[in-house]
């Protein structure tokens, strides 16, 4: 998934090694602190998903399972910036 064709790609999220989203890295990084749960810890009282669900919509949404996975936040086609483990 590509975020937008007008903005320098900049970072991506892989999982398992396997590039999921790459864009702009503010969008990318919401993306990713989504996906550790970072965004979810101080929730506010009118937003009405939780972390499960969110995580359970984007599996679906990628066709991936982030059971046991790892996800990496990395430079677009260099190393990775920071990583989180599934459990």
């Amino acid at each position: 998934m590509v975020i937008s064709e007008n903005i320098p790609m900049t970072l991506e999220v892989r999982l398992n090694g396997e590039t999921l989203v790459k864009g702009d890295e503010r969008s990318v990084r919401v993306i990713f602190n989504n996906l550790t749960g970072r965004n979810f810890l101080n929730t506010p009282p009118w937003r009405t998903g939780n972390y499960g669900d969110y995580l359970a919509m984007m599996q679906k949404e990628w066709g991936v399972s982030f059971s046991g996975a790892k996800i990496e936040l990395a430079e677009v086609g260099k190393g990775c910036v920071e990583s989180h483990q599934f459990q």
